[in-house]
């Protein structure tokens, strides 16, 4: 096996608790694209947000952002966007007021809310996008389709909603778990895993051929996907367990270790 693409997920994967990337993997990105290997970041981040992380790494190829609902260049060239059907969209506005939530919308690369609050401004901190409180949800819907819709709660909300989200809406929707506090709807099939798919169609390389990397319930698909699967030690013992490997921990470089064992040597 010879790797020739390699997906990184961001947050808890390549960013460390400073949400920097260490010297470590810059120079492991750096050697692998040198040796002409892809590298993608793959992320559930906005691509406003993702974009100046792969400028930094040098990287001018796509980027899987959204959980894989939109790829672009860093260019912002688009290849690829499947946005949540507006009539689902709206459904889950009303399952976010009954459930005692709110929801934020991603429409055309905008941080979109129906009001500044606690919850808000703890994503706004991470992700580095401000938010745009637009107050009615449902007007907002009627300028397009959202490409990907978000809560954030507390850990124990979260799992309460992606549970109920799945009962309710099925093969309607696609839920998963990103962060401890985020749970995020996207359009059926949607994964990092099916633009990864997509990404390594086009570029033309084969599936055994691609590593990627990751730590969360989001990554599952795209690990599975990949010739080689790897999560970091600081993932889920569900993830780690999924994995066809697990390296060290996002604050002990383990985007550089599996990048150095399984691309470098």
């Amino acid at each position: 096996m010879a790797i020739r693409l390699v997906a990184v997920d961001l947050d808890d994967t390549l960013l460390n608790e400073d949400l920097a990337i260490s010297p470590r993997s810059r120079r492991a990105i750096a050697r692998a694209q040198k040796a002409g290997i892809a590298v993608v970041l793959a992320t559930g981040r906005m691509f406003p947000s993702a974009r100046p992380y792969a400028l930094s790494l040098g990287l001018t190829g796509p980027l899987i952002t959204y959980n894989g609902a939109m790829i672009k260049t860093a260019a912002g060239n688009l290849w690829w966007h499947r946005p949540v059907p507006r009539d689902v969209a709206l459904e889950v506005l009303d399952w976010a007021q009954s459930a005692g939530g709110a929801v934020q919308c991603y429409l055309d690369d905008r941080l979109c809310v129906p009001r500044i609050t606690e919850e808000v401004r703890y994503y706004t901190e991470i992700a580095g996008i401000p938010a745009q409180a637009v107050g009615d949800m449902r007007r907002l819907l009627s300028e397009g389709e959202p490409t990907k819709m978000l809560s954030v709660g507390s850990p124990e909300a979260v799992r309460a909603w992606e549970a109920d989200l799945k009962a309710r809406f099925g093969p309607r929707l696609a839920v998963t778990i990103s962060k401890p506090r985020f749970v995020e709807m996207l359009r059926p099939g949607v994964s990092k895993a099916s633009a990864l798919a997509e990404v390594a169609r086009r570029l033309g390389v084969d599936r055994g051929d691609v590593l990627a990397i990751g730590d969360s319930f989001n990554d599952l698909e795209m690990l599975d996907w990949a010739g080689v699967g790897v999560a970091m030690g600081n993932a889920p013992p569900e993830v780690q367990a999924a994995a066809d490997h697990v390296v060290r921990s996002n604050v002990e470089e383990g985007v550089a270790e599996a990048i150095e064992r399984f691309v470098l040597n």
